[in-house]
């Protein structure tokens, strides 16, 4: 990151004591951005989308838009190196509670601060054409469904924060579709 602002130096330094990342791994995470950013300090959606497409069998352009809406959190359009570093590092974090934080917002599309069943369907459909290559509407609208039941508590039709909190701590596949490993595909 060559030419970094000092607040950029404190704000790396930071990510790196949270999530325990060894200057070396830093370099490997700069040269997989760089790898992937022709316009060299930020990944579009478009090179963002091309990067999912390396890592996964199928079709992966929904799921990259999700998680490009989530990796971007200054809601500027464009995927910087320090937030692409801690969107990866939370993809691997120990923290449960981080984590489902990180993991409502990706699935809170409209961002209104709560899940609604065409938001957990839209994702399992994502889901199903990055991993599987094929979108399988039946399967991915019964996943969706049963997620949806193991969430919405109150039955309301809408699933808050606290519910969505509760049901990942109890349910890892509500975590799982959201942080598929490239290793683990069908």
């Amino acid at each position: 990151m060559g030419n970094q602002s000092a607040a950029q130096k404190e704000e790396l330094k930071a990510i790196t004591r949270k999530f325990k990342i060894s200057k070396s791994d830093v370099k490997v995470y700069q040269k997989l951005f760089k790898q992937h950013c022709p316009k060299g300090n930020h990944l579009s959606r478009k090179d963002f989308k091309s990067v999912y497409n390396q890592l996964f069998p199928g079709d992966c352009s929904e799921f990259a838009d999700q998680m490009f809406r989530t990796f971007d959190t200054d809601g500027d359009g464009k995927v910087d190196f320090l937030e692409f570093l801690t969107g990866l590092c939370m993809t691997d974090s120990d923290d449960v509670n981080e984590k489902i934080e990180w993991a409502f917002k990706m699935y809170d599309v409209d961002g209104n601060g709560t899940i609604s069943m065409d938001e957990v369907k839209k994702l399992s459909m994502a889901y199903y054409k990055m991993i599987y290559g094929y979108e399988n509407q039946e399967e991915s609208e019964s996943v969706a469904k049963e997620l949806f039941q193991l969430m919405d508590k109150d039955n309301d039709e809408k699933i808050t924060f606290q519910e969505f909190n509760d049901a990942a701590k109890k349910n890892s596949e509500i975590l799982n579709m959201l942080f598929p490993s490239p290793q683990d595909e069908g």
